[in-house]
C-alpha cells in the first residue's frame, strides 16, 4: 500500500491531515518525510521509485518449462524425504577439512 499523506510536526510528533485506515491498526509502518516545497513532480519521481523499490521483480516473468519440470523435480525428491548430500560428506568429497 502507498498513499501519499500531508502532516504537520507539533512538539516532535506527526500530526496527520486524515485518520489512518483501521486496517492499519497495531501495524508498524514506514513513513517517508518529503519537504513541501518540492515540486509535485519530484514527489511523483520519489513516489514512482518506492513503488519500483517495493514492487515484485519477477511479476509478468515466464518460467524456462526445463528449469520449472527440475524444480518440481526437487519438490517430489524432498517430499520423498531425500535432502540431498550431507554438508560433512561434500567437505570431506572437496577435500575441505572437518569445518
Amino acid at each position: 500500500m502507498l498513499k501519499v499523506l500531508q502532516a504537520t510536526c507539533t512538539n516532535g510528533e506527526l500530526v496527520l491531515n486524515e485518520k489512518l485506515s483501521p486496517e492499519l491498526e497495531g501495524k508498524t509502518i514506514q513513513i517517508m518525510i518529503l519537504d513541501p516545497s518540492e515540486s509535485t513532480e519530484l514527489i511523483d519521481s520519489k513516489e514512482s521509485k518506492v513503488k519500483q523499490f517495493l514492487a515484485d521483480p519477477d511479476v509478468n516473468q515466464t518460467i524456462k518449462e526445463n528449469f520449472k519440470q527440475e524444480l518440481l523435480a526437487i519438490q517430489k525428491r524432498r517430499e520423498a524425504g531425500f535432502r540431498g548430500i550431507p554438508a560433512a560428506e561434500v567437505m570431506q568429497r572437496l577435500d575441505l577439512g572437518n569445518g
